[in-house]
């Protein structure tokens, strides 16, 4: 599946963006059964690399994984830059 960039400006779309990868994660996924194993790849032309999870449960897949293997790529991408 591919979805164009997210841009958040504001509480107001920060909260926005939150839901609609909410939504992709559960429309992507809803078939799958919540005990299977997945794994969840990342990519965008501005990185050097996907960005992959490890495996994790369906049930375990949440945002929150998400958006912290995404924290965790931008902030080492500011420490690199330095």
């Amino acid at each position: 599946m591919y979805i164009n960039d997210i841009e958040a400006s504001g509480l107001p779309d920060v909260f926005k963006a939150f839901q609609f990868i909410h939504y992709v994660t559960d429309k992507t996924t809803e078939r799958i059964d919540p005990g299977d194993l997945i794994r969840v790849s990342m990519d965008n032309p501005e990185l050097d690399f996907p960005n992959v999870l490890l495996f994790m449960r369906r049930s375990a897949l949440t945002e929150d994984p998400l958006l912290l293997e995404k924290e965790r790529v931008l902030q080492s991408y500011k420490t690199n830059s330095r």
